[in-house]
């Protein structure tokens, strides 16, 4: 059913997007590009209609639905869209296999017929796809798979969030979690599904966004770098460990790995025909990745640079030609200056959202300069600190680091400068260092980039005579490279970046395999042990999925003994009135609770002012003041809970010892869940 739904989503959206860049003249003539476009506008234009009918409270599943058929509707004349790039992936697959295919039309610039000039004439890409397929299939076990332990952020976050909003039909601030002011684009799409009550199809958002990537990686490769490079492009991409983790579990950065890889088929078409509109296509899909995170801007920030770039040598190579018969058109300030706009508006009404609610467009950063609702300076510089924690090294106590100059606090811990030179080794060998650690052996499975990268890029520098595009999709990494080092060293991060280089690994992979002999094994020995080994880690985690997606063994058994939150989730589910709002401390992943969340420790929010508190009662009336009828407490992480002189844990103690906070039940295999019920002075509850 959560496939049916997803399936009725992604129809709707796809043809409404192709509409859209129809009316805009924008719309790409090759198919597989303008289903890939059209994909990421729809998508997007479908998150706006959401946030819209959240927004004035009619979110039901009514709404949603004449929402989804006034989409459909309006994008009635491309419906075939859906069925042509269907089945051209299907020809491109099967000539891969070396199938021959009857009546495959071709779409414009479409070069698969022939090999490039000076390329070898053996393409057979049945190895890659016997490595991509496997993954996609295991991947999608994954999606399907009910939330469990490794989708954290989806089961505090995301998920959590589009509950609530599916919920109550509405889209309101959620002040105890200030993601929730971030560009939420992926959620609206999360919330769609779960306004017909399945996760599965909510999850599946994230998957497709995958595949979208999978395909711009491997066109990008096949239009500009080679045509024998298309599928190693694919199994570069489809073997990341981080990139495999992130298609099965319910996260958002695939939404903006996937769109700044789209935006960048649209460069390079520009950047070789010149034509306006494939630049407006950039700009407008570059800002698509804003409305999923932040971090889409600097994506769109470095393109609109490449693109700025691009068109200075081209106007000086066009006037210092002095060839009258040159007809290659001189790109217009003007185009530019459209590009540019047409890109922010896509990404604006999320960061007019975040003004008008908090004051701060991109809250909680800047907080220097626009400050920000329920948000505090401390907790701006512990938030800052946090993020900075990451990476080789350890920063600096912070009374010592307020006191260095501005500029010296930049290249302290984790970004000395010579960490910049080593951190390409770091992240492929100590990605513990660079994500939260899980564990060396976790973190190598699923949160590193894995060592194809530092591998095939370190080669390019042996091949001669690579292509252009391969040149400035490099060029434009750097920034983006230099960006993350100075900023947030999230491994997690860094992958909308890097993904912008997997056309140049799958080109460099293709180039090796056809050097000489001993070249040509060294490539052959390293992506298949690479390929055999990232196939055997997808299969060891999905694996255990396998009983529950086929319905062997049952939901809740499965969610049980997999994910250590959910007994007091179901408790609390089952036991607790629907309008029961719960307020946690040590845990964050509320999803299977099914009722109002609060994440009440003091580090979230200035809601519950712990400092100026003097007793428990002072702590109880707040509690009434926010609805908080229940408290989960997890133990575990809270060290020193039963005697640590922390006020926020002291008042929570005084409150047990005067029974204002009654024990329902403790959970967790080392009961280290405490579920207490509010009650006010008196007994009352």
């Amino acid at each position: 059913m959560g496939f049916l739904i997803f399936l009725i989503i992604t129809a709707a959206a796809v043809p409404f997007g192709a509409q859209f860049l129809r009316l805009l003249r924008i719309s790409p003539a090759a198919i597989p590009e303008r289903f890939l476009a059209s994909a990421t506008v729809g998508y997007v234009l479908i998150g706006y209609a959401t946030l819209a009918l959240g927004l004035v409270g009619k979110l039901t599943p009514w709404g949603v639905a004449l929402m989804l058929a006034g989409a459909g509707l309006l994008g009635l004349g491309n419906w075939d869209l859906l069925w042509e790039a269907g089945l051209q992936l299907t020809n491109v697959l099967l000539r891969g296999l070396r199938v021959k295919v009857i009546g495959a039309r071709k779409a414009p610039g479409d070069v698969s017929g022939t090999p490039d000039e000076g390329e070898p004439r053996s393409s057979n890409h049945v190895p890659a796809l016997l490595v991509v397929v496997p993954m996609l299939i295991l991947t999608l076990i994954l999606a399907l798979e009910p939330p469990s332990g490794r989708d954290f952020d989806g089961l505090s976050e995301h998920l959590a969030q589009a509950a609530f909003y599916a919920r109550h039909h509405v889209v309101e601030p959620l002040w105890h979690d200030h993601h929730s002011q971030f560009p939420s684009n992926m959620q609206m799409l999360y919330t769609l599904g779960l306004s017909f009550g399945s996760v599965s199809a909510a999850k599946l958002f994230e998957w497709f966004h995958g595949v979208l990537a999978l395909v711009a990686a491997a066109l990008i490769a096949r239009r500009f770098m080679a045509r024998g490079a298309t599928a190693w492009a694919a199994v570069v991409l489809a073997t990341t460990p981080m990139f495999m983790w992130l298609m099965g579990v319910s996260y958002v950065d695939l939404g903006v790995v996937a769109y700044g890889l789209v935006a960048l088929l649209a460069l390079l078409e520009w950047e070789r025909d010149r034509q306006p509109g494939q630049l407006l296509l950039a700009a407008l899909v570059a800002g698509c990745a804003g409305t999923v995170k932040m971090q889409g801007l600097t994506i769109f920030a470095v393109l609109g640079l490449g693109a700025l770039v691009i068109m200075l040598r081209s106007r000086r190579e066009k006037s210092g030609s002095g060839d009258p018969s040159h007809t290659t058109s001189k790109p217009s300030w003007g185009t530019l200056a459209a590009a540019a706009a047409i890109g922010l508006l896509i990404c604006a009404p999320w960061y007019v959202k975040s003004a008008v609610y908090t004051g701060n467009p991109v809250y909680p950063f800047a907080y220097g300069i626009f400050g920000g609702k329920h948000w505090t300076a401390n907790q701006a510089v512990g938030y800052s600190r946090h993020q900075l924690e990451f990476g080789l090294g350890e920063l600096p106590p912070q009374d010592v680091l307020d006191r260095m100059p501005r500029w010296k606090k930049a290249f302290v811990g984790p970004r000395e400068p010579w960490k910049w030179l080593f951190a390409p080794f770091g992240v492929t060998y100590m990605p513990w260092e660079y994500e939260v650690n899980l564990g060396q052996l976790p973190n190598l499975l699923m949160t590193s980039v894995g060592p194809l990268y530092l591998a095939l890029l370190g080669a390019l520098i042996l091949i001669r005579g690579k292509p252009r595009a391969l040149t400035l999709s490099l060029w434009l990494f750097l920034p983006l490279w230099i960006w993350w080092f100075l900023s947030m060293q999230l491994e997690r991060y860094l992958l909308p970046s890097l993904v912008l280089t997997v056309p140049a690994a799958g080109y460099a992979a293709y180039r090796g395999l056809h050097s000489g002999p001993v070249g040509r094994q060294l490539f052959k020995w390293a992506l298949g042990l690479w390929s055999m080994t990232a196939i055997l880690i997808t299969l060891w985690i999905a694996a255990p999925a396998v009983p529950v997606v086929l319905g062997i063994e049952s939901r809740d058994d499965y969610l049980t003994r997999s994910l250590d939150v959910y007994a007091p989730s179901k408790f609390i589910r089952e036991h607790t009135p629907p309008e029961a709002r719960v307020a946690t401390y040590g845990e964050v992943r509320t999803f299977y609770f099914d009722r109002d969340a609060f994440w009440a420790e003091s580090g979230h929010s200035d809601l519950i002012p712990y400092q100026q508190m003097k007793g428990p009662e002072d702590l109880l009336k707040r509690y009434r003041e926010l609805g908080i009828t229940h408290v989960l407490v997890n133990v575990r992480y809270l060290p020193g809970f039963w005697e640590a002189p922390d006020q926020t844990l002291g008042l929570l103690r005084q409150a047990m010892d005067r029974r204002m906070l009654v024990l329902m039940g403790s959970f967790g295999p080392r009961q280290n869940y405490l579920l207490f019920e509010v009650r006010q002075p008196g007994g009352r509850t």
